[in-house]
């Protein structure tokens, strides 16, 4: 029906160009976390302040980067505006295995997630930026319907908390959906 009215159809694409300097940022952001072991996996806990709702308890994240650590995987907090005690909480939660990026913007950030292996995150801003940007996505989904905000294309993976609650998705269940798309993709 679209087509008929002229609308363009086929797979949805985004261009974001990276500039040098972004990109030198977000090499200096990776080195500067120290030695990884492959390319990070992006963790991004947070939400806006008016979506709390989206966001999966500090503890399954901490959880979470422990489990990736433990697979060989480096697991990289990211984090906005007001959320830098929610991801320092996740790094001391973790033992520091999961590591805390500095605050960035949203060029580098998506300079980062270029480099990654995979970001996990909620449905938020971030989470679309990074299947923009062409990194694999686990998309971890409470009240919010995934038919209508889900990342575009293929080798991403959305998890459905039960009953719409993200306290009740087990770290275990993300990080067995991480270790998947990771294999899938070659990563």
């Amino acid at each position: 029906m679209a087509a008929l009215l002229g609308a363009l159809v086929g797979p949805v694409t985004a261009a974001f160009r990276e500039q040098k300097d972004e990109a030198q940022e977000a090499e200096r952001i990776l080195a500067g976390l120290g030695s990884t072991r492959g390319a990070p996996i992006v963790l991004c806990p947070g939400s806006s302040r008016r979506q709390d709702y989206k966001r999966w308890p500090a503890a399954a994240w901490s959880r979470l980067a422990l489990r990736l650590a433990d697979a060989g995987r480096t697991p990289v907090i990211v984090w906005g505006p007001g959320e830098e005690e929610l991801a320092a909480t996740i790094e001391r939660q973790s033992d520091g295995r999961a590591r805390r990026a500095p605050a960035t913007s949203l060029p580098v950030l998506a300079a980062l997630l270029r480099r990654s292996a995979l970001f996990v995150g909620a449905d938020t801003g971030p989470m679309h930026l990074a299947w923009a940007v062409g990194c694999r996505v686990v998309a971890l989904f409470g009240p919010t319907d995934p038919r209508l905000n889900a990342p575009f294309g293929a080798g991403h993976m959305v998890l459905v908390a039960p009953d719409g609650d993200l306290a009740r998705l087990a770290p275990e269940t993300v990080c067995a959906g991480a270790l998947l798309v990771l294999q899938a993709s070659g990563r």
